[in-house]
């Protein structure tokens, strides 16, 4: 409608710019809405702002219901806008929609076709029903509806129709672009969910054509790749294969391999694809190949996790055999501890307890008939019993120094060199460096470290002959580490087990470093004594 139409003898020109702005205010909304309920919001916005209305709302015909709903409302109650639901014929909405004309209603109480449920909850007493035409159909219908009783002026009808005349042009444009999108998406649904990559290119390789499968596959969209060739995407390995398969198509158009290639994607990772092409011809000539790629990479992939899990599941077999001879080597230095607890028990503790004994019922008889030898025998019974206590502490302390659990694994270890270093009958150096600043670590985790360098110094004791031994605890910012040399006589690592007990004692601390998510390393040379190292995280 032009605003000529708007624009009768008589009408000021104030009014005729109010009206002039309302539909340049309908234009805008309407350009602004990127989708139909987007737009519908926006019409009943511009129609109560413009028409000075305290509701608005917009009815479209259902064809699936054969009823008028409510699709947008602006100032209506969101229980009456869900109740709304007329049929042709029905109410003042269902007149309007059945005749196609406009009803302005001054007094709803007066009206015998108003929908008594609507105006009642909403208290309105005036409105306007618009048609809402398309073609020769109406599409709905368009409503504003005032609180407060007043006679409608003929010009805000002839302004609220050519507001309806604009919304039904830009519905229209709006279904339309609707259904072009469904069809575009319904389209690019069936290219996207295809499981294959089609492709062509030219005589030169550069890329043609390629469907959107390729995002899914390569990472790149088809716009990304067009112009482009087909080399660049391939990686060293198959490029040769790409140019030899390009080259016989060309020159033979009944060549039709079926290869595969690995091509690299656009975060660089690689894609395996299974290729089938044939010869694009023009007339007799050939100009280029078209083919079909299916992404094989999962396959790929699965082959290769496959043969990863048959490589761990031959090194978990490996690592049974390993903890089978571990246990068995575990058991045997339980036993090996036990006898020797046994031994210490029964040839020095028990040995010396029944002395003590014997010369206390000896003291019985003694003590009466010789005081002075009496006295002289019972120095030495204490000398014995102080001598048993001494060797009872030392062998708790092997078994568990309560020094570690109370001032940490620092002294603990500085106490186990230093008895090293007391042996007797020995002429052994030894030497502990700290290094970093010292910090308590877990219990676990000192107690872990401390039975590594007890053992590593029970080898040292046993086995070595070595003149000197050092122990270094480094304390690191994110590691602790251990090391225990001597200058014995050493071994040949790959020979551990032709030394006696070398063996289990280097075993039980390799797994005692694993168990602290640690590593551990041993180096020795025949005549140039052995390094132990461990390393913890912290």
């Amino acid at each position: 409608m032009s605003p000529d139409a708007l624009s009768p003898v008589g009408v000021s020109t104030e009014e005729l710019q109010r009206r002039l702005a309302a539909l340049y205010q309908a234009d805008e909304a309407i350009g602004q809405s990127p989708d139909l309920g987007s737009l519908l919001r926006a019409l009943v916005q511009v129609a109560a702002q413009v028409l000075e209305a305290d509701k608005s709302a917009i009815l479209v015909w259902d064809e699936r219901t054969e009823r008028l709903t409510c699709v947008a409302a602006v100032g209506f109650k969101p229980e009456t806008v869900a109740r709304v639901s007329l049929r042709l014929g029905e109410g003042v909405a269902g007149h309007v929609a059945a005749s196609g004309e406009t009803i302005a209603v001054n007094d709803a109480s007066a009206d015998p076709r108003t929908d008594t449920q609507v105006t009642e909850a909403e208290d309105i007493r005036s409105f306007i029903h618009v048609p809402i035409k398309i073609g020769n159909r109406v599409y709905g219908v368009f409503n504003v509806s005032y609180v407060a009783q007043h006679s409608i002026p003929a010009d805000d009808v002839r302004l609220f129709e050519a507001l309806a005349i604009r919304a039904a042009g830009a519905i229209a444009r709006a279904r339309l672009v609707e259904r072009l999108q469904a069809q575009e998406a319904r389209y690019r649904q069936l290219t996207e969910n295809a499981n294959d990559l089609i492709f062509a290119v030219d005589a030169k390789g550069l890329f043609t054509f390629i469907n959107y499968r390729v995002e899914a596959i390569l990472g790149y969209t088809p716009q990304e790749l067009l112009g482009k060739s087909l080399e660049s995407l391939a990686t060293p390995n198959s490029l040769p294969a790409v140019r030899e398969h390009l080259r016989r198509g060309l020159a033979d158009p009944t060549y039709r391999p079926s290869y595969e290639l690995e091509l690299v994607r656009k975060d660089r990772t690689s894609a395996y694809v299974e290729v089938s092409s044939a010869t694009l011809m023009e007339g007799v000539r050939a100009v280029g190949r078209h083919g079909i790629a299916r992404d094989i990479s999962e396959r790929v992939r699965l082959e290769r996790e496959i043969a990863r899990r048959q490589a761990e599941l031959s090194a978990s077999r490996q690592r049974q055999t390993e903890l089978r001879d571990y246990i068995a080597l575990t058991t045997r230095a339980v036993e090996e501890e036990r006898r020797r607890i046994a031994r210490e028990l029964h040839d020095d503790t028990t040995q010396a307890l029944i002395t003590i004994s014997r010369r206390l019922d000896a003291l019985s008889d003694l003590i009466h008939r010789s005081p002075k030898q009496a006295t002289a025998r019972l120095a030495e019974a204490q000398d014995l019993l102080d001598r048993t206590l001494t060797s009872l502490r030392r062998f708790s302390r092997d078994l568990r120094p309560a020094i570690l659990d109370d001032l940490g694994l620092v002294p603990a270890l500085e106490w186990l060199m230093g008895e090293l270093g007391r042996e007797p009958h020995g002429n052994l150096i030894t030497r502990c460096e700290v290094l970093g600043e010292p910090r308590r670590l877990p219990p676990e985790v000192e107690l872990g470290l401390f039975r590594i360098a007890q053992e590593a110094v029970q080898n040292v004791r046993r086995h070595s002959e070595a003149t000197a031994a050092t122990l270094t605890l480094q304390f690191g910012p994110t590691e602790t580490y251990l090391e225990i040399t001597d200058n014995g006589r050493g071994f040949l690592t790959g020979d551990m087990g032709a030394v006696s007990g070398i063996h289990l004692g280097l075993a039980g601390m390799q797994e005692r470093a694993q168990l602290l998510g640690g590593t551990y390393t041993v180096q020795s040379t025949p005549g140039q004594g052995t390094t132990v190292s461990v390393s913890v995280p912290y």
